[in-house]
């Protein structure tokens, strides 16, 4: 298999429950608009991973190798120029502010390149002197606004004269321990990956189910993985939070099961088969059939107070989260809402649950597709939002970093290579 004179890039979302690896090629269509052409998806069932951390590298090196395998044998390329999407517990996040004086003998000067770069390690500087991001490693980057004397809100500084430059950073750390196992696993299967290549899979999600206007006026994004539930809140088209919360699917599973006195395979069957997130619309006198602990017998179990057991577990799960993030975030500063995405977001009724507790419109959601031809019907569930969402935040990088849809771009070069240092700008 060769990539000779192709542009590959290959997605690889290690999850709890499951490894997606998406290889595709970037292209040009009739209008000389990119777009990526899926040309191999693979996907492994999870394992050695716990709530997004490597906990047995031999089993978790064998998971992600077979994801990879399978995406390269269908798409008859090797993978390469691979990037991929984590969360966990470990990630930790916070908005900074920093300035620098742009005066020169008390005149004002022109904004360069060089000033935003600076006012942007400013605030990186300042994380470094904060006790609890102690031993954590900057992943992300992500200017919100800048500030220009007495100018708010500025999106793009450069060019303009100031005194003053300020401005308001998101910064998103990981522990560099769990970072470096999971490259340890990719690099072990036979593959080279940069630890710059890593992207929050938040942020990813946000950019596969919300369009620009949604970003601009306010929204959350909730991405309900196996072993986590992730969080990024976007407003004027920037992240202003993001969170993981080692709570997913698979503790919904581990409850049930405790309640069901029934095994995990069986309670996650029940989940998926029977179970909603509201007892809405269940007649109350409908019954379940329940495999003992044992597997010989049979236990009934009432369809409705099953529906209400799982509402009073994801009402504690989302209660917890809206108020840890309400210490930060006004939430009615998010005027379109929320939107749910990922592999445990398709329990019956929980956009319904959701919009109960926060107050706020919350909507199921599929990965946006606009942007890809090729093998793509296999992608229209919400489970592949994180891994479409990082081709797409790829691309809106690249836009904001200056390197236009026309620009004239030298393939000898290579397109990755070149947005790749555009993109390691936005990174430690």
């Amino acid at each position: 298999m060769k990539n000779k004179n192709k542009e590959i890039i290959t997605v690889i979302d290690i999850g709890t429950s499951k490894i997606c690896t998406l290889i595709a090629e970037l292209k040009r269509d009739e209008n000389n608009k990119f777009y990526f052409e899926i040309k191999g998806i693979g996907n492994s069932e999870s394992d050695g991973m716990d709530k997004g951390v490597v906990c047995e590298i031999d089993k978790a090196t064998s998971a992600i190798r077979n994801s990879i395998l399978e995406a390269e044998e269908m798409a008859q390329i090797t993978a390469s120029n691979i990037y991929i999407g984590i969360a966990g517990a470990h990630i930790r996040s916070c908005n900074i502010n920093s300035s620098i004086s742009l005066s020169v003998n008390g005149q004002p000067r022109e904004i360069t390149e060089a000033d935003i770069k600076h006012v942007i390690d400013e605030a990186k500087r300042a994380v470094g002197y904060q006790a609890e991001f102690a031993n954590l490693k900057i992943i992300h980057t992500i200017p919100h606004y800048f500030n220009r004397d007495e100018d708010k809100g500025i999106q793009n500084p450069l060019k303009l004269e100031a005194h003053r430059l300020e401005a308001r950073v998101h910064i998103v750390l990981a522990n560099p321990i769990n970072i470096n196992n999971i490259i340890r696993c990719v690099e072990i299967s036979g593959y080279k990956v940069d630890f710059d290549h890593i992207v929050l899979e938040p942020i990813a999600s946000g950019y596969a189910i919300l369009n620009q206007d949604q970003r601009a006026l306010g929204s959350m994004v909730i991405d309900i993985g196996g072993g986590t539930t992730d969080i990024a809140i976007f407003y004027m088209n920037s992240i202003r939070f993001t969170a993981v919360f080692p709570y997913g699917g698979f503790e919904l599973t581990r409850r049930l099961s405790e309640i069901l006195c029934t095994s995990y395979r069986t309670a996650e069957n029940i989940k998926l088969t029977h179970g909603q997130a509201t007892p809405d619309n269940i007649d109350e006198d409908t019954e379940i059939d329940v495999p003992d602990i044992t597997g010989k017998g049979i236990n009934h179990y009432n369809k409705r107070t099953l529906a209400s057991d799982i509402q009073e577990e994801m009402t504690s799960l989302f209660r917890y989260i809206f108020s840890n993030i309400s210490q930060k975030i006004i939430m009615d500063s998010l005027k379109a809402g929320i939107y749910i995405t990922g592999g445990a977001s398709q329990l019956k009724n929980l956009d319904s649950l959701i919009s109960k507790i926060s107050r706020m419109q919350a909507t199921i959601c599929t990965p946006d597709l606009s942007h890809f031809k090729g093998q793509v019907s296999t992608l229209e569930k919400p489970e592949f939002s994180t891994a479409t969402g990082i081709f797409l935040y790829l691309l809106e990088t690249r836009i904001k970093k200056g390197i236009q849809e026309e620009s004239h771009i030298n393939y000898e070069d290579g397109f990755w290579k070149k947005i790749g240092r555009f993109i390691k700008s936005w990174f430690v």
